[in-house]
């Protein structure tokens, strides 16, 4: 081979070098979670009481039956509040603990991308549940030390996607498991079903 031939040979792979070189830079620089698709959620500003998380996405169980397992824990990613930015395959929750405020937080809320909510110390009112209703993706509901008041579950429709309803109070109230039981056999996903010293596990539907 002649020199010249032999130079832009070496060139040519250089060339090809200097290029893979240039696109592991910029792919360390860059990971791959940048290349997944991205949405916005966008709650309501003002309030600072809510934290939005991600969680696992659920499962379906080993045992066959058609139930779902759900992760408890999550992950925390921002305050709920204005725009926030996630995956766009991400399993969204939301947790609130405020005894005040909350009321105008969820009426703001999207009525889609939210799969989780957890509440806590809240007093749950015939708006609030409306304002729970209007969110189409809701799957979990977890409510730990609430109470309820003003609440009527024959004027409330209940939620299509909702699987698992847990409640977890300091002291039993009567009113609140009346009023949740009712408002629960108006939700046809639902799953899991518990209150205090009361669990229920309810048919799979498909």
């Amino acid at each position: 081979m002649s020199p010249s031939k032999l130079q832009r040979v070496c060139y040519g792979k250089d060339f090809i070098f200097g290029w893979c070189l240039l696109f592991i830079i910029i792919a360390s620089a860059y990971p791959l979670e940048c290349l997944c698709q991205e949405r916005t959620l966008t709650f309501p500003t003002g309030w600072k009481h809510a934290t939005a998380k991600v969680y696992d996405i659920p499962k379906l169980s080993d045992n066959l039956t058609g139930f779902f397992d759900f992760d408890w824990t999550g992950e925390a990613i921002s305050v709920a509040a204005g725009e926030v930015r996630i995956t766009d395959d991400a399993y969204v929750g939301i947790d609130v603990n405020a005894t005040e405020g909350y009321e105008e937080f969820f009426a703001g809320l999207p009525a889609t991308g939210i799969q989780r909510i957890e509440l806590s110390n809240a007093t749950l009112s015939d708006s609030l549940f409306k304002s729970l209703e209007r969110i189409e993706t809701l799957r979990e509901l977890v409510l730990i030390n609430c109470q309820v008041t003003n609440a009527d579950a024959n004027l409330l429709n209940g939620l299509p996607q909702l699987q698992r309803l847990h409640c977890r109070q300091r002291e039993d109230s009567l009113a609140l498991h009346q009023t949740i039981a009712l408002w629960a056999a108006k939700c046809p996903q639902l799953q899991y079903y518990s209150v205090p010293n009361f669990n229920i596990t309810m048919t799979a539907r498909a």
